[in-house]
C-alpha cells in the first residue's frame, strides 16, 4: 500500500509542467492571439459605392501611326469598342491615399452566331484595373479586333455594330460582386430572380472571337488618362513587394 502511494505521488510530481514549460504555453498562446488579430485586420471587408452608366460600343478605325518610312499606307480598318464609365463614389475602410487597389470588370459581349441562324453567343473578357482613386470619373473599354468582326459577321462586310445584340457587365471589388451594366434592358428569370440577359441559357459560350483589353491593341497610347489603369506584370509585380 505505502510503495503504490508513493509511487503515485513520484508519478505527478514528475508529470507536472514545470515554470519554464508553463511560460513557454502562455507565450504560444498570446502569440497565436497576435496572429489571428492581424489576420483579421488584414481580411477587414472592403465595401464601396460605385456609380456606372450604360456602356457605349462603337466602331472605330485603326489609328494612323506616322512612321519614318511613310510608303506603307493601307485602308484602315473597323474594330469594336466598347467602354464604360465609372465612379467609385465612397470605399469604407478609406485608405489615406484614397484608393482603390484593384477591381475586376467581367465584359460580355453577346452576338449573333455566325454559325446557326437566328442564334447568339457569348463572350467573355476579365480585366483587372489597379489604383482606381475614388471620386474620379474613369472608364474601362474592351476591343474586338477587324479580323474578329469579320468572323463574327461570318465573313461580310456589315458594320461590327450591327452583330451585336448587347454588352454588358460586371463589376467585382475583393470576389465581390458591387456593380452591373448592360446595354439592353431585357432579362431572364433564374429561380426567380431577374438576372441580366447575358445569363439566358440559350446564348452559347464562344471562344471563337477573343476580347482585347485595350493594352492590346494599337489604341494602347491613346486618350490614356480617359481610362483606369490596367494591371500589367510590371504594376502587378511592384505592388506584390
Amino acid at each position: 500500500m505505502n510503495f503504490i502511494s508513493i509511487s503515485l505521488k513520484k508519478y505527478r510530481i514528475i508529470n507536472q509542467p514545470t515554470i519554464m514549460e508553463k511560460f513557454k504555453t502562455t507565450i504560444k498562446l498570446l502569440t497565436s492571439v497576435i496572429l489571428l488579430s492581424n489576420l483579421s485586420f488584414s481580411q477587414e471587408k472592403i465595401q464601396v459605392k460605385i456609380d456606372i452608366d450604360k456602356p457605349q460600343f462603337e466602331d472605330i478605325e485603326t489609328p494612323d501611326l506616322v512612321g519614318a518610312n511613310q510608303t506603307k499606307r493601307d485602308n484602315p480598318k473597323d474594330w469594336l469598342e466598347m467602354e464604360v464609365k465609372f465612379e467609385i463614389k465612397a470605399m469604407k475602410p478609406l485608405p489615406r491615399d484614397e484608393t482603390l487597389n484593384e477591381l475586376m470588370v467581367k465584359w460580355v459581349v453577346v452576338a449573333e452566331d455566325p454559325t446557326r441562324k437566328g442564334k447568339y453567343i457569348r463572350l467573355t473578357r476579365e480585366i483587372k484595373h489597379v489604383n482606381i482613386p475614388v471620386g474620379e470619373e474613369l472608364y474601362s473599354s474592351c476591343y474586338i479586333s477587324p479580323s474578329g468582326v469579320r468572323r463574327l459577321s461570318g465573313g461580310g462586310e456589315r458594320a461590327s455594330k450591327n452583330i451585336i445584340f448587347g454588352v454588358g457587365g460586371e463589376f467585382y471589388v475583393g470576389g465581390e460582386l458591387v456593380g452591373f451594366f448592360a446595354s439592353e434592358k431585357a432579362t431572364v428569370k433564374i429561380g426567380g430572380v431577374k438576372k441580366p440577359f447575358w445569363y439566358s441559357s440559350d446564348l452559347a459560350e464562344s471562344d471563337s472571337v477573343q476580347i482585347y483589353k485595350k493594352s492590346d491593341t494599337p489604341f494602347q497610347w491613346f486618350w490614356y488618362d480617359r481610362y483606369a489603369e490596367l494591371e500589367t506584370e510590371a504594376n502587378k509585380a511592384y505592388r506584390k513587394e
